[in-house]
């Protein structure tokens, strides 16, 4: 019956109330955020970007995961691994009119520091390590990042990043 009946317009499309816009709030930025923002700036001017999403069916990868006793982040970091050796030219560098082919995978692992930003060690030689080694080096790297305990040279040239806040 009520779809025989014609419908009433309702008496309002939007609602009257408008909440005030928050007041803009500007601060300045800390260096290590400042930094952040440049280096990305300057990955926009020099590296080609793209994105592109695929949807994939874990469930492979959480047993592994359950039956190694680690996280997911050292099983995709072994297929990234595993891909940038069987795709060289993924793992270079472009620099000017000549490229450069790695043959060794430089793994970075972004890892958070809270309201510090974000820092991205290099788990160096990465294609060396098992699954259970990656699991092994990545927390450890993740728990001298957040004590401020990395040298130079471990947060310096990664190939790939795998973001990874926790």
């Amino acid at each position: 019956a009520a779809a025989a009946e014609p419908a009433e317009p309702p008496l309002h499309i939007e609602s009257p109330y408008r909440p005030e816009e928050p007041t803009p709030q500007s601060q300045p930025l800390s260096r290590m955020r400042r930094t952040i923002g440049e280096h990305m700036k300057r990955s926009l001017d020099t590296a080609a970007t793209c994105t592109t999403w695929i949807e994939a069916d874990m469930g492979r990868v959480e047993r592994a995961r359950a039956e190694l006793g680690v996280t997911a982040l050292p099983i995709v970091a072994r297929a990234v691994i595993e891909t940038l050796r069987e795709h060289r030219a993924i793992n270079a560098w472009l620099e000017g009119d000549r490229q450069t082919l790695h043959a060794g995978v430089h793994l970075g692992i972004a890892v958070s520091l809270g309201e510090d930003g974000l820092i991205v060690p290099v788990v160096r030689d990465a294609q060396d390590l098992s699954v259970e080694g990656l699991g092994a080096r990545i927390r450890d790297i993740a728990r001298r990042a957040r004590a401020r305990e990395l040298s130079a040279d471990e947060v310096r040239g990664g190939t790939f990043t795998i973001t990874n806040p926790g």
